[in-house]
């Protein structure tokens, strides 16, 4: 065997060489690369978060408006509310002022209660008011709400009854907070058993503290009467009327 010459030993170094110089110039050109790629990634990454912040402040802006266009909104339908009270109590003064209870007692006849309670249903007139009534001549003004198709914890379920306090003509020289027990009742009118339910009034409510609007938040029995009793051959409906009794009662010791 011979032994490789000088110039053929220097010939293999020097293609030894280029080898490893091809192979680091295609190293260094992943690394460049990869440098530009990483760097396009840092400036999409850039971008996306000033997106996400730009969306977050769009968002909180969304929310800020949302939350004062419901409080709005609240607003209008307290006003509405009374509104059907107003229309409501000058429809009842129309009719004869005699009809006024100022014994705190109302037996309240709803007639047409099929299209009432289709109203309430479809979501046109979710509720009706009663007429005002009194404690006595010159005692609290107070009035009922009634949902034909529920309310909150009823709502699809169940009638649910409120009673509410009126800003009234002697509201000065009486005793706040309202303090009394208040007594729902439906009567069957088929003669089986009347249905029930009452509460008393929390003095820490804003519902029975002296009214500073024309009418306080209403409160009451949201399961009062559960639609299910309606069905059938009940006598809670008779004639296309129901007849609701509402009592105001003193609280024994009070």
């Amino acid at each position: 065997n011979r032994l490789p010459s000088y110039d053929e030993a220097q010939s293999e170094e020097g293609a030894g060489i280029n080898t490893d110089a091809n192979k680091l110039a295609a190293v260094e050109i992943k690394v460049g690369t990869f440098e530009g790629i990483v760097t396009t990634l840092h400036r999409e990454i850039e971008r996306v978060l000033n997106v996400l912040d730009d969306r977050q402040k769009d968002m909180e802006i969304i929310k800020r408006d949302c939350e004062e266009k419901a409080k709005k909104i609240e607003e209008l339908e307290r006003k509405l509310a009374y509104s059907e009270v107003q229309v409501t109590q000058l429809s009842q003064n129309v009719l004869s002022k005699d009809n006024c209870s100022f014994n705190g007692e109302l037996v309240w006849r709803i007639e047409n209660w099929s299209e009432v309670r289709a109203k309430a249903v479809a979501g046109t007139v979710t509720s009706l008011f009663s007429p005002p009534f009194y404690t006595s001549k010159y005692g609290y003004k107070m009035c009922v709400r009634l949902y034909p198709n529920g309310d909150g914890m009823g709502k699809k379920t169940h009638i649910s009854i409120f009673f509410a306090i009126l800003r009234g003509d002697y509201d000065a020289i009486l005793t706040w907070p309202f303090s009394k027990r208040v007594i729902f009742t439906v009567f069957d009118q088929s003669g089986g058993a009347p249905v029930r339910d009452s509460f008393r009034t929390d003095p820490n409510s804003s519902s029975f503290k002296r009214p500073t609007t024309d009418m306080n938040i209403a409160s009451g029995c949201p399961l009062f009467l559960p639609l299910s009793r309606l069905q059938g051959n009940g006598g809670f409906v008779k004639d296309n009327v129901m007849f609701i009794k509402t009592q105001v009662e003193d609280v024994p010791g009070q």
